[in-house]
C-alpha cells in the first residue's frame, strides 16, 4: 500500500509534535495533523479520517489509551501507533489491549526515531 497521506500526530508535548510531523513531512507525507490531547484527536479524526493516528498514551485531557478506545469504536480498521517514552511492558501491553497496531518510543535519539518510525509504518501498510 506504501505510505499513507495522511496522519494525525497526537502528543501533549509540542517538540514533540514539531518532530514528528518534520520527520513525516520528509518521508513525502502530504497531511499531517497535530492534536494535543485524548479529546482534541478523537474530534480531529473524526473530521479528517485520516489513515493513520500516531498518539501518545500519557496526556492530561483524555490519556491516549482512551482516545484509542473511541477511536477504534468508531472505526474499528483504524491504523494507531502508540507513542511511549516508557518501555515498559505494560504500556506495550495497554496499547495492544486498546486496538494499538504498533508502539513507538519517542525518548529514542534523533536518527534512530526516523528508522523505528519509517518501518513502524512500513509494518502498518504492508
Amino acid at each position: 500500500m506504501g505510505l499513507p497521506q495522511s496522519v494525525l500526530v497526537v502528543d501533549d508535548e509540542a517538540h514533540i509534535r514539531v518532530i514528528l510531523q518534520r520527520i513525516l513531512s520528509s518521508m513525502g507525507i502530504p497531511y499531517v495533523h497535530v492534536a494535543e490531547n485524548g479529546r482534541e484527536a478523537c474530534e480531529m479524526y473524526a473530521q479528517f479520517k485520516c489513515e493513520l493516528v500516531i498518539m501518545d498514551i500519557n496526556m492530561p485531557v483524555m490519556t491516549g489509551t482512551e482516545a484509542v478506545a473511541r477511536i477504534r469504536a468508531e472505526d474499528p480498521e483504524a491504523k494507531i501507533i502508540m507513542l511511549t517514552s516508557l518501555a515498559s511492558r505494560r504500556a506495550v501491553e495497554q496499547s495492544a489491549e486498546v486496538g494499538a497496531t504498533d508502539y513507538l518510543r519517542k525518548d529514542l535519539p534523533l536518527e534512530q526515531l526516523k528508522i523505528r518510525l519509517k518501518e513502524s509504518i512500513e509494518e502498518v501498510f504492508e
